[in-house]
């Protein structure tokens, strides 16, 4: 016979519990009722309830077994006294000992030298004695105790006493060190940890790091499960160039409502005032259809979140913005109701540039519908009431109907499409001359076609080429709109998608004039075996019949308080920019993407885009990207908006378990590295350790980079020491994903 567990938990570093948990009721009712089955080579009566059974001695009943050299089994009172190599093992627990006593009835028993398995939570250990008080509590005495592989005791932690209930989900132990490779690291007389990944009150791992913007910079939470719907954790932070800051969050959690309410205040001793910053997210499902979103967030001052957020990925946001939504979802419509408001968190950024509040915006969408089994009818109609305190203030109604006929054959296409724009606006404040009334009414016509040819290439393997040429048409008639003044609309950044928009401005605030043909084809490379696509390459442009006339200019009044109507800036080129797309999948392991925008006219690039990204099976990844934009235009401070960027990011093993990371992001145009970091990281199955630096600006004008060094030591199975940097480096290096414990 031979003796080992059913499951070997270092076949693998994966944990699986909530099965094992979910069963775990059913099994334990199910001892009540089995039988005692007893196997073995040899076996003696000894008298009316007692036997002896020697000789490869198997006992089960239900989940449980032991193994033994010799088991003395008394029927009357349902006890077993093994001997020789006695292996115990039940759900999600096994035990080898010298010996053993075990009362089957209330499920108790009494080892000796012992060596432990706790398959649920990939961990191991020693006892000298093991007492199964209960069916849910074991008590042991001169632990050790890790989640490492027999091979390695990469860190331990001994104890003189530990409890491990399996209805609370926790191990208790007292006299407690813990070592890593063999240095005592931490000592404490009472500790307190999870067994099963269920939540628990108590003190978390502290995170620690140092910054320029707050010094040393410690963190301790602790977590109050006060319900299983309900928790909440309260952090004392404690910053050496800052004071003392208490942060907490509260969670929530019911049938049709989920939320957090999250705080933080400090007395600054570094600007000396008081500083904090409030937020409340709450989901609500008020019936099947109707759902509402709140998020609202206030922070004291510009700067707090630049110098007290997330200190490795400091916001980039220039407004704070807080939101309230009703949203009720019909078949086929929906109909949205929401409030929001923005806060400037930019010094740089004037009251009057900050966006108008929305209060209210009613949004209502029609889907695409069908008619009379030929024609889709759409629409999309909105009510807005536009606020700001040095600025128009406006109510403004836009409706936006449409239908189209769409024809499909297995290789061609044509869509032509009819919608009308009715937008009409009541403004407040408006300038000296310009009517407070303002309407405009537009339809737009445009026709979709495209055609699909493929062939088959005898070529890697067989391949099918497609050619897809696709033609749009697109007519708006041109109406002035200077005064109609901007609330929430931008223009697009002209891309490939953007050939085939109806309107190259966001919003209803501009709806651009146009005459005009997009002509664009598409190729693709496609394995025939597979369907993987191996190559896509896009080239368009449009061609122009009359000039474009609508831009984002607005009426304004100088400082005489008269109208000043400036001229638009026309495009009148036959032509627009030339946008190419390029991806590819060149091996099994590199990929490449690149964008182009060239201007023929002034014969220059506007845009490039050109990335290589490689991964492999060895877990190496490497990214490479740049990026160029040339506008020649600056901003409201004088700053070229132009970039020429490249960016360099990376994970690479350096040898088992070990791997560097690193990401340089580096600005041709200011010659400024805007974000660097490099750090190096060892993952095994039983910890994981991180540790990186960091330089970085939040934008190409900050006149002093900021650096910090942060550090992660996570022992799995017992806790975490330090920043928590996994959504850090799945931001910052394309492609990579933090190792599965």
């Amino acid at each position: 016979m031979v003796k080992q567990l059913k499951v070997d938990p270092w076949d693998t570093c994966e944990v699986t519990t909530e099965s094992q948990r979910d069963s775990r009721n059913a099994i334990q009712q199910n001892r009540l009722n089995a039988s005692v089955d007893i196997q073995s080579d040899y076996a003696e009566i000894l008298n009316k309830s007692d036997a002896k059974f020697t000789g490869n001695v198997l006992v089960t009943r239900a989940d449980q077994s032991i193994t033994a050299d010799q088991v003395t089994f008394n029927n009357k009172q349902q006890t077993a006294s093994a001997s020789g190599d006695v292996f115990y093992q039940e759900n999600g627990f096994a035990l080898h000992s010298d010996q053993a006593q075990l009362q089957l009835s209330d499920d108790t028993g009494q080892f000796q030298n012992n060596q432990f398995i706790l398959e649920n939570t990939h961990a191991r250990g020693t006892t000298q004695e093991t007492n199964l008080i209960s069916r849910n509590i074991t008590q042991s005495t001169n632990v050790t105790y890790t989640t490492c592989a027999p091979s390695s005791n990469d860190w331990e932690l001994q104890a003189r006493s530990i409890e491990l209930n399996k209805e609370t989900g926790r191990g208790t132990g007292r006299d407690v060190w813990v070592e890593v490779f063999d240095i005592p690291l931490l000592y404490t007389p009472y500790i307190s940890f999870p067994i099963d990944d269920r939540r628990q009150s108590g003190v978390l791992a502290p995170t620690f790091g140092n910054s320029d913007t707050t010094g040393t910079d410690l963190s301790i939470p602790y977590y109050w499960n006060i319900a299983p719907n309900y928790d909440a954790t309260i952090t004392p932070r404690i910053m050496s160039d800052r004071g003392l800051m208490l942060g907490g969050e509260f969670r929530y959690l019911s049938n049709n409502s989920e939320g957090q309410v999250a705080a933080g205040i400090l007395d600054d001793t570094d600007v000396n005032d008081l500083r904090g910053q409030f937020s409340l997210q709450d989901k609500t499902r008020l019936s099947s259809r109707l759902t509402s979103d709140i998020d609202l967030n206030y922070i004291s001052d510009d700067d707090y979140l630049e110098d007290f957020g997330n200190s490795l990925s400091a916001s980039s946001d220039r407004y704070l913005r807080s939101q309230a939504s009703l949203n009720y979802r019909a078949d086929n419509w929906t109909l949205l109701t929401k409030l929001d408001n923005y806060d400037s968190i930019d010094e740089s950024i004037s009251s009057a540039s900050r966006p108008h509040r929305r209060l209210p915006q009613v949004l209502f969408k029609l889907h695409e519908t069908e008619v009379f089994d030929i024609a889709k009818v759409d629409m999309r109609n909105e009510f807005v009431y536009f606020e700001h305190s040095a600025d128009v203030d406006a109510k403004r109604l836009d409706i936006h109907p449409g239908i189209s006929i769409p024809f499909h054959t297995p290789g061609s296409f044509i869509t032509p499409r009819l919608s009308v724009r009715h937008t009409e606006y009541r403004l407040n404040d408006q300038a000296v001359g310009v009517d407070s009334h303002q309407s405009r009414t537009l339809p737009i016509l445009s026709v979709d076609s495209g055609l699909f040819f493929e062939r088959d290439l005898n070529i890697a393997g067989g391949m099918i080429q497609t050619l897809e040429p696709r033609a749009y048409y697109l007519y708006v008639p041109h109406k002035n709109q200077n005064d109609i003044p901007l609330f929430d609309t931008s223009e697009y950044d002209f891309s490939f998608n953007q050939l085939f928009r109806e309107n190259r401005f966001s919003g209803a605030d501009r709806v651009a004039d146009a005459n005009q043909l997009t002509l664009a084809v598409t190729s693709r490379l496609i394995e025939s075996e597979t369907g993987s696509e191996r190559l896509r390459a896009s080239i368009g442009t449009i061609v122009y019949f009359d000039d474009l006339n609508v831009d984002l200019t607005e009426t304004v009044t100088d400082t005489l308080g008269n109208d000043i109507t400036p001229d638009n800036n026309v495009i009148d080129d036959n032509t627009s920019s030339l946008v190419a797309e390029l991806s590819a999948k060149i091996t099994n392991t590199w990929s490449a993407r690149s964008a182009i925008q060239y201007d023929p006219h002034a014969g220059n690039t506007e845009k490039a885009t050109l990335g290589f990204h490689y991964r492999d099976g060895a877990n190496r990844l490497f990214n490479a990207t740049y990026r160029s934009r040339y506008e020649g235009s600056v901003d409201g401070n004088g700053n070229s908006n132009d970039i020429e960027q490249t960016d360099l990011s990376f994970k690479w093993p350096l040898s088992k378990g070990w791997s560097t990371v690193g990401r340089w992001n580096y600005s041709e145009e200011h010659n400024l590295s805007l974000d660097t970091f490099i750090g190096l990281e060892k993952d095994t199955c039983c910890w994981r350790l991180r540790v990186i630096a960091r330089r970085y600006v939040n934008d190409a004008f900050d006149e002093e980079p900021k650096e910090g060094i942060f550090f992660q030591f996570e022992l799995k199975g017992l806790t975490s020491f330090g920043e928590k940097l996994d959504s850090f480096l799945e931001e910052g290096i394309l492609g990579y994903q933090t190792p599965e414990q």
